[in-house]
């Protein structure tokens, strides 16, 4: 009986941690699509959510990062091009 509440239990905490764990690894190689699928309310399932929100934040946090790089890049242009045309008003 000990053995197959064991079983039973062991069933409902290494999937989702397994699968938590091939999550964060795809986070590890900077793949920001990965997330969890979360089917209980218990702990594992908060964290799950939480990974989730983590996830959530660093791909936020990417965007903000692209659309700096972007306008920074406008901006060297932008100045390039001034020195340019000073350059030959000289």
């Amino acid at each position: 009986m000990g053995i197959l509440l064991a079983l039973k239990i062991s069933g409902n905490i290494v999937p989702p941690i397994w699968s938590l764990m091939t999550a964060a690894k795809q986070i590890s190689d900077v793949d920001l699509n990965a997330e969890v699928m979360v089917t209980t309310k218990d702990e594992i399932g908060m964290l799950g959510l939480s990974f989730n929100a983590m996830v959530n934040d660093l791909r936020t946090a990417k965007l903000k990062e692209e659309t700096l790089i972007d306008e920074l890049t406008g901006f060297t242009e932008e100045l390039e091009h001034r020195v340019e045309e000073r350059t030959e008003e000289l």
